[in-house]
């Protein structure tokens, strides 16, 4: 040990002094035990206290001696599904982290303002997040199985979930941990500890971009050009999968979710987040783009145009060409030509 006043980097003193106030915030005390040329001892106390009862009060479902291996009762699920009802309109929130204490802080903080489901590790979150289709992940980085960075790297490479907005936990906050996380595809980095209202707010501005994405995809717009990387590819594939089967009868959900090789859950949800529309309604939007394009391109009639964009009458297409564009295809047709 280098005590000569002329040693490399040199320190302020100060941080001992930072962590007797610290401690004594927490009502501990601090002692040292110092011998010149053997070394320094530090020892730190702190009262324990367990007067605060570990227990989601909106849920009633109850945290205190509860583990990964003991599961809730029968009651106490019910209890909280019918919570989770009562919730239905909020966003679905994905909580990969295998340190309860962690967990009972993040539901505190989110309870009551988001739907929460929980995983303890990265392989189960990524099974979990594939599975269920959350608004928004909650990852720690240093996880059993498979850490927060292969979590990333899997979900944002996969069709069904690379949307998701990830948020990565970690007691690691250099630059480089923080552009490694980045580099794997999370949307925001929180270093622990972190303020409720942080957390809060990062998740306000990610569903705020999630709605500014909703506005520019909920048009039904054909794509002609895909924006690399960008969940433009995704819904070019899905418009070129509902073109390519326009004459087929009675071409739905089931039928766009087994081409595209999802299950149709897992394509209502990633559309919902897209486009905020539902399965249907998106095909529908896309037979009627494809509807004006041939008014205008075509001569044929608006019954046969009706039939071959897939609608099942002429009279049902007229009226949801008209909710649409606040006009007849009739009288599209005549004040575009």
């Amino acid at each position: 040990m280098d005590g000569s006043p002329t040693r490399a980097g040199e320190g302020t003193g100060i941080g001992l002094a930072l962590t007797k106030e610290l401690v004594l915030i927490l009502k501990g005390t601090i002692e040292v035990d110092s011998k010149v040329a053997i070394g320094t001892t530090v020892k730190l106390i702190f009262p324990i206290s367990t007067k605060a009862p570990r227990q989601l009060i909106n849920n009633n479902l109850s945290f205190q001696n509860w583990s990964w291996e003991t599961a809730p009762t029968v009651k106490q699920v019910s209890e909280a599904i019918a919570f989770n009802k009562s919730l239905s309109n909020q966003p679905t929130v994905l909580i990969i982290e295998d340190n309860l204490d962690v967990q009972y802080y993040l539901t505190a903080c989110l309870q009551g303002k988001y739907q929460l489901i929980y995983a303890q590790n990265g392989a189960i979150g990524i099974e979990k997040a594939i599975a269920e289709i959350p608004d928004l992940i909650i990852s720690d980085v240093m996880m059993p199985e498979k850490d927060g960075f292969e979590v990333c790297n899997t979900l944002k490479n996969k069709l069904e979930t690379s949307h998701i907005p990830i948020i990565l936990l970690t007691a690691k906050a250099t630059i480089a941990d923080k552009i490694a996380g980045l580099e794997f595809g999370a949307d925001a980095y929180l270093s622990k500890p972190f303020h409720p209202e942080e957390l809060l707010v990062r998740l306000q501005k990610l569903i705020e971009l999630r709605q500014v994405l909703q506005t520019k995809y909920s048009s039904g717009t054909i794509i002609t050009k895909a924006i690399p990387k960008t969940e433009d590819i995704f819904l070019q594939n899905v418009q070129k999968t509902i073109i390519d089967n326009l004459p087929t009868k009675n071409f739905g959900p089931n039928e766009l979710a087994k081409v595209m090789t999802v299950s149709r859950s897992q394509l209502h949800r990633k559309l919902k987040a897209l486009t905020d529309i539902s399965t249907s309604n998106y095909i529908n939007k896309i037979r009627l783009q494809e509807a004006k394009k041939l008014l205008l391109q075509s001569e044929k009639s608006v019954s046969e145009i009706a039939y071959e964009v897939g609608f099942s009458s002429p009279q049902y297409f007229s009226t949801s060409f008209s909710a649409a564009f606040d006009c007849s295809p009739s009288d599209y047709r005549e004040q575009t030509s």
